[in-house]
């Protein structure tokens, strides 16, 4: 039985493959301001939420060589892709094929 490193259907990531992908008991830090991913592997946001990059991808964006993960938030795909997440003054922002796009709470605006 092989592995696989993409999300169920239902967007979740198994978090026995990919622990760092969830919080591990009690959170009690905030990401620093003007960190990135990469070469960070996830970031944490004032409301604990952990931020990562996926493993799957966007193939448009692979052809053409620029390479665009799913943007995972506490283990579960966002349903965004993006070259590199970004937490600066206290805000998640994503770059990808779209543009800047900022975490509004609820998606990315």
């Amino acid at each position: 039985m092989s592995a696989s490193f993409s999300a169920a259907a239902d967007g979740r990531y198994d978090h026995k493959l990919f622990p760092f992908m969830r919080r591990r008991g009690e959170q009690t830090h905030v990401t620093e301001a003007y960190v990135s991913i990469p070469p960070a592997l996830q970031i944490t946001d004032a409301e604990g939420a952990i931020w990562t990059l996926g493993f799957d991808y966007d193939e448009r964006e692979w052809r053409a060589g620029r390479y665009e993960y799913d943007v995972v938030r506490n283990g579960r795909m966002t349903g965004e892709f993006a070259r590199t997440i970004e937490f600066r003054a206290g805000k998640v922002i994503i770059w990808g094929a779209d543009g800047r796009r900022t975490w509004n709470g609820r998606q990315f605006v």
